[in-house]
């Protein structure tokens, strides 16, 4: 996993009193500081890569968008710890900055997959995670995110497909020990608390693979 280099500038301060300065530190570090998130930008907001269509909530950590517009709602509200350990691998690692680098970049992957779902090596990547999803009836998945019990039916493996999307984009490092992590049996107690399904080695490779062609073969 490569070094972070977020600003730390991007504070929930800075949301309360410049929202719009805010969001320009936000766009920037998705540019900046991630490995395709300037790419999957630029594909997801028709080459726009300063989006005027995202909006700043510090009111809630809760993001939104729709998929089909783009539009996006940031929640800017830290993240409950407790929540960030079940839905982020390595919690620990990510800053207040990191945290909403991602909340962004997730956002605009829901635009991005929207848009290539139909390409073979999307629909390939949705065939997993959707069918791992329906295998356990919907309790475990690819993602702590798509685990939570908010989500429901195909909500939860629409969830886990943008994270692992997310992960690649983010740094292809990451997902890479993250599918790691999900072949390592000695890890099943913790991924069984937080809703991930064991993969062996064959399928934890054959899944960053996936994600991978599905992120570079369509930036």
């Amino acid at each position: 996993m490569h070094e972070r280099l977020s600003r730390d500038t991007l504070s929930y301060e800075l949301s309360l009193t410049d929202p719009n300065r805010f969001k320009d530190q936000a766009i920037e570090s998705v540019i900046r500081d991630t490995m395709f998130g300037k790419a999957i930008l630029r594909q997801a907001m028709g080459g726009d890569l300063r989006p005027g269509n995202v909006t700043i909530d510090p009111a809630t950590f809760h993001s939104d968008s729709d998929a089909r517009t783009g539009a996006i709602r940031l929640g800017t509200a830290p993240m409950p710890p407790d929540l960030k350990d079940q839905v982020m691998f390595h919690a620990e690692r990510f800053s207040y900055a990191d945290e909403i680098r991602w909340r962004l970049l997730h956002e605009v992957n829901h635009k991005f997959l929207l848009d290539k779902v139909d390409t073979p090596e999307m629909d390939s990547l949705t065939d997993l995670t959707f069918g791992l999803r329906a295998d356990s009836r919907g309790h475990y998945g690819l993602s702590g995110l798509g685990s939570l019990g908010h989500y429901r039916g195909g909500y939860k493996a629409r969830e886990d497909t943008v994270e692992l999307l997310t992960m690649y984009a983010d740094d292809p490092g990451y997902l890479a020990e993250f599918t790691t992590f999900l072949a390592d049996r000695t890890a099943d107690g913790i991924k069984g608390q937080v809703g991930l399904t064991p993969l062996d080695t064959a399928s934890a490779d054959s899944l960053y693979y996936m994600v991978e062609a599905a992120v570079v073969n369509n930036i």
